[in-house]
């Protein structure tokens, strides 16, 4: 509050080219069966809410009623999903991105 109410903040977008470009050439040697291995490495509760949303493309809300859990567990369980199936595919050699 005190940033805005003095207005000392300037948003800036800022390309640094000292970032590597991503090498997407190891996400093209995976095939179907590697990335059903890594999902089905995924907790139970994360596993339910990635497949439902991701693969069969139920929305928040949906999944909600189905689940008997809030939009926002939904939501939180999908966030842990994909940060932990990054996490995975690094440990094995898959990097994407920064």
């Amino acid at each position: 509050m005190w940033l805005r109410q003095r207005h000392n903040f300037n948003l800036m977008e800022s390309l640094d080219a000292s970032l590597p470009e991503a090498d997407l050439n190891a996400f093209a040697e995976l095939d179907a069966a590697d990335v059903y291995a890594f999902i089905a490495r995924l907790p139970t509760g994360y596993r339910t809410v990635f497949n439902l949303f991701v693969v069969e493309g139920y929305d928040h809300d949906e999944i909600g009623r189905m689940l008997h859990i809030a939009v926002g567990t939904s939501r939180s369980q999908l966030f842990k999903a994909k940060a932990l199936l990054k996490k995975m595919m690094s440990q094995e050699g898959f990097h994407y991105g920064t």
